[in-house]
């Protein structure tokens, strides 16, 4: 199994052309934008909506 190294701090596209010939996936840095703290990030992702779940049958009538 072949692993692929993680590179960080990747600022400028010499840096991110160099990462990429080395064969790097994951990649972070100044270069695809500046870090934010975790209230903004919030923004980013939407938030799902939970699933409408509806009792196949009715408690009450089996428990009397």
């Amino acid at each position: 199994m072949q692993s692929r190294p993680d590179l960080f701090r990747v600022e400028t596209e010499a840096e991110l052309a160099m990462a990429q010939q080395l064969g790097c996936k994951n990649i972070q840095g100044y270069y695809f934008g500046r870090p934010i703290g975790f209230a903004d990030s919030l923004g980013l992702f939407p938030i799902p909506r939970p699933a409408v779940v509806r009792p196949l049958y009715n408690i009450s009538r089996t428990l009397s």
